[in-house]
């Protein structure tokens, strides 16, 4: 994972339910558009032989198209099923359990909320990523802590670990963060929740980012 990032990207966290053969074709049009960079795979509800067998259907799906496949929340399958790296809360000793488990080859990324104090204490301890949120009201997680701008601001001027915004994240709301130097917009309800529209949510995802990209480096 390039510490380097000229465009912002889409990191995709998947929707808890989902039927998996509908899903999968999902999954297909929409990294077909190039712009989905990371997928993160997030179901809590589901026990670890069934877990596995879906990891397996869109960890496939994903390295047919180049997209980063990391799950949440579990080292010990992540390191098992051989994906591209795992997502944790801020917390030393489970961001040391996780490189221990998964090892310095894997993408670990690191939950900081608004702290900045928190990201520089895990990237000093390896984490390849940070993200920030929630910048907007969220259906995934409604008592989210709340992140500002400043935040993506003040990190991408002291650091180039990758910065990634999560948090009711919109077409609509998309721009200020893209602005303030966010290598990633986390989304998932924003695409899940809209009613099979999702290739025209992220064809709008596309479209904002190019043309913010481009309107910034004409400044």
């Amino acid at each position: 994972m390039s510490e380097e990032n000229e465009k912002c990207n889409i990191y995709l966290i998947t929707p808890q339910n989902f039927k998996i053969n509908k899903f999968i074709k999902e999954l297909e049009l929409i990294f077909s558009h190039d712009i989905v960079k990371i997928l993160q795979i997030r179901i809590k509800h589901l026990d670890d032989i069934v877990l596995k067998k879906c990891i397996k259907e869109i960890m496939a799906v994903c390295h047919e198209y180049g997209v980063f496949c990391i799950l949440n929340d579990r080292p010990d399958i992540a390191s098992e099923m051989y994906l591209d790296g795992v997502h944790i809360g801020v917390n030393d000793s489970s961001l040391f359990e996780a490189k221990r488990i998964v090892g310095n080859d894997m993408i670990v990324g690191v939950s900081c909320y608004n702290s900045i104090h928190q990201a520089m204490i895990a990237s000093e301890n390896g984490a390849d990523y940070v993200a920030f949120g929630s910048f907007f009201s969220s259906t995934t997680k409604p008592n989210a802590i709340k992140a500002s701008l400043d935040t993506i601001k003040k990190w991408t001027e002291i650091t180039k670990i990758p910065a990634v915004a999560i948090g009711g994240i919109t077409p609509e709301n998309c721009k200020p963060l893209i602005e303030s130097g966010a290598n990633f917009l986390a989304i998932s309800s924003s695409i899940w929740d809209s009613k099979n529209n999702s290739i025209k949510i992220i064809k709008e995802f596309n479209s904002i980012i190019g043309k913010t990209i481009v309107s910034t480096n004409s400044i």
